[in-house]
C-alpha cells in the first residue's frame, strides 16, 4: 500500500510540474510574437505626405492651377527673386511668386543630374546673390502646362553642357526664364518648415551670350 501511494503521488507531481511548465513556454512564446510584430513594423514614409505630394505637382506645373499661370516673363534679379519666402501652406501654389513667369540675367556657376533627375544649375546674381534653376525630367511632368517648354530647356542643356551626377563649373553668363518656386525639403529638419529656398523651377526658357536660345 506505501509502495502503491508513493507511486500516486510522484505522478500527481509529474503532472503539475508538466503544467507549470506548458503554461511558462506559452507565455514566452506570445511575448516573442509581440516583439517580433513591433520590430517589423514600417516606418511612416515622409515622401509619401500630402504636403510633399501637392510641391511635387506644383514643381512640375501639373496641379489644377499652374494652367492659369501667364507664361509672359516678368524681368527680376537675382536678389530680388532669393527674397521671396512662404506666405501660408506649402501644400498649395502660392501666389504670386509661384504664380508668375519670371526672367533673370545671371551667371550660371555650375550644373549637375540631381538623383531626381533634374538639372540642377546655380545662378550667381551681380550683386553676389545666388539662387537655383531646376529643369525636371520631362518624363516625370507628363500633362505640365509647360511640358514643351520643360523639353527644349533640357536639349539645349544637354547640348551645351553635357550635365553629369558630377558637378561642372561653368560660370558663364545667360538668361533663364522659369516658374518661380519656394522649395520644400522631403526630410525636414526637427522643428524647421521644411521650406529650402526661392527659386525658379521648372526652368522653361534659357538664352546664352551666344545668341543660342532653347
Amino acid at each position: 500500500m506505501r509502495h502503491s501511494f508513493s507511486i500516486r503521488i510522484g505522478i500527481a507531481a509529474l503532472v503539475v510540474v508538466t503544467a507549470i511548465g506548458c503554461s511558462g513556454g506559452n507565455s514566452g512564446a506570445n511575448s516573442s510574437a509581440t516583439s517580433s510584430t513591433a520590430e517589423t513594423k514600417p516606418a511612416a514614409n515622409t515622401n509619401s505626405s500630402p504636403a510633399r505630394a501637392a510641391r511635387m505637382a506644383v514643381k512640375g506645373v501639373t496641379d489644377a492651377d499652374g494652367a492659369k499661370i501667364d507664361k509672359a516673363p516678368k524681368d527680376i534679379s537675382v536678389e530680388e527673386l532669393s527674397k521671396n519666402k512662404p506666405n501660408g501652406d506649402l501644400s498649395t501654389r502660392q501666389a504670386p511668386f509661384e504664380s508668375t513667369v519670371w526672367r533673370v540675367t545671371a551667371t550660371i556657376e555650375s550644373i549637375e543630374t540631381k538623383k531626381d533627375g533634374d538639372y540642377y544649375m546655380v545662378l550667381r546674381g551681380e550683386k553676389g546673390g545666388q539662387t537655383v534653376v531646376e529643369v525636371p525630367d520631362p518624363k516625370t511632368v507628363k500633362g505640365s502646362a509647360f511640358e514643351g517648354e520643360i523639353a527644349a530647356t533640357r536639349k539645349a542643356l544637354e547640348e551645351k553642357y553635357h550635365p553629369t551626377s558630377d558637378k561642372k563649373t561653368v560660370n558663364e553668363k545667360a538668361t533663364i526664364t522659369g516658374v518661380g518656386f519656394l522649395g520644400f525639403s522631403s526630410k525636414p529638419k526637427k522643428g524647421s518648415t521644411g521650406y529650402s529656398g526661392a527659386r525658379l523651377l521648372p526652368g522653361t526658357d534659357i538664352k546664352f551670350d551666344d545668341g543660342k536660345k532653347s
